[in-house]
């Protein structure tokens, strides 16, 4: 009698270390793929970080252009923009009405009525 009481309280540990070692292992499998998540997000932090310092870089050394232009030059500049962004907008605006035209060319080619 003792002895089949020892034997179910040594199946019952066994029982228990085997959940407990597989629950182990699931932990280090966990616990790699974790670390591998991490070194790539150290990798990814370190390129937006680089991306970040050199786009400052650029922006202080067009601040620093744009500080050195004469007032005419800053003239010209905005000019020479407003007059860029003046160009696409009648650039889409022609395409917008090239668009209409041939959508209203289809419904009266399909209405049959012409005018």
């Amino acid at each position: 009698m003792r002895e089949e009481k020892m034997k179910r309280e040594k199946e019952v540990v066994d029982n228990r270390y085997a959940k407990l070692r597989n629950k182990s292992e699931e932990k280090k499998k966990e616990l790699i793929a974790v670390n591998g998540r991490l070194q790539e997000k150290k990798i990814d932090h370190k390129v937006v970080s680089d991306r970040e310092r050199r786009l400052q870089e650029r922006v202080a050394t067009l601040s620093n252009e744009l500080k050195k232009m004469s007032k005419y030059e800053r003239e010209v500049f905005i000019e020479l923009k407003t007059e860029a962004n003046l160009e696409c907008a009648k650039r889409r605006a022609e395409n917008e009405i090239e668009v209409w035209m041939n959508r209203f060319k289809e419904l009266e080619t399909s209405s049959g009525l012409n005018y």
